[in-house]
């Protein structure tokens, strides 16, 4: 069972935090919260520059924004 776009849209507008996984080197998963804003246009993710989930991201990050597999 999936949501619909307005079901969506509804979730995220009442958030203010997501949790942001992703897998190290060694296979296990990291996960961390993450801030963020939303538009229903755009998710933004806010944080500090230096963390290692803002590197993992930087350099899975294909040309339109979104990570790469």
């Amino acid at each position: 069972m999936g949501l619909d776009e307005a079901q969506i849209q509804g979730f995220l507008a009442t958030k203010d935090v997501v949790v942001l996984a992703t897998v190290q080197a060694d296979g296990a998963p990291l996960a961390m919260p993450m801030w963020f804003l939303h538009d229903p246009a755009a998710l933004t993710m806010i944080s500090v520059d230096a963390t290692q989930k803002v590197r993992k991201w930087r350099r899975r990050v294909r040309g339109d924004g979104t990570g790469a597999r």
